[in-house]
């Protein structure tokens, strides 16, 4: 256990250094070198390549092209959808930093349906990381967006109502955020302290 918690620390040290070099690449170089590593780590037969890769595209997507930050996202929605449990977390986890380099058309049309996708994973380690996910789109979206107003509404109501109390708990651990997000404001201030009780509860 502890070389295998080591290695995740590595995994993880490793990603951040290779963001940092990024930073000091000129978008030439980020297309020519970085983002096909990103491709290659995200195509790779071993879910912890995979899981690599999943930290390593919001800095390029920055400085990308438009037609290779459609690549990009594409190539990112492969792995929201990739059939290991922990490639999937890791996709969660880094969903919503990514989405924040997005303008809001995109995130209605590409971002939501992935995180939909995850919202509704048979993993509830998954699903718990969907809150931030939410949050982030929350602020990315304007609420006269009324039909992904809904969709963001409907899932937080999932959330809240989850057959999981780690789900649930995760929504109380956020709700002061969750509370302040301006799609969701009204409905969540009603009874706010009966809810987050609730959603305290391990059952």
């Amino acid at each position: 256990m502890p070389s295998r918690r080591r290695a995740v620390v590595d995994r993880f040290q490793a990603v951040e250094s290779l963001n940092k070099i990024c930073e000091e690449l000129s978008p030439q170089q980020v297309e020519q070198y970085f983002i096909p590593l990103t491709i290659s780590l995200s195509k790779a037969d071993w879910f912890t390549s995979k899981i690599s890769a999943t930290g390593l595209y919001n800095v390029p997507y920055k400085k990308a092209s438009p037609p290779m930050q459609e690549q990009l996202r594409q190539q990112f929605g492969l792995l929201v959808h990739d059939e290991t449990p922990m490639v999937r977390r890791q996709a969660a986890n880094n969903l919503a930093k990514f989405v924040k380099e997005m303008p809001a058309t995109i995130v209605v049309e590409e971002m939501i349906p992935l995180f939909q996708h995850l919202a509704s994973d048979d993993q509830d380690s998954v699903r718990l990381l969907t809150v931030e996910i939410l949050i982030a789109v929350a602020e990315v979206v304007p609420k006269e967006q009324q039909s992904s107003h809904g969709v963001l509404l409907t899932a937080l109501r999932s959330l809240i109502e989850d057959k999981s109390w780690r789900v649930r708990y995760m929504v109380a651990d956020r709700f002061e955020k969750v509370s302040t997000m301006k799609q969701c404001r009204i409905p969540i201030s009603t009874n706010a302290h009966r809810l987050r009780k609730l959603l305290m509860m391990k059952s």
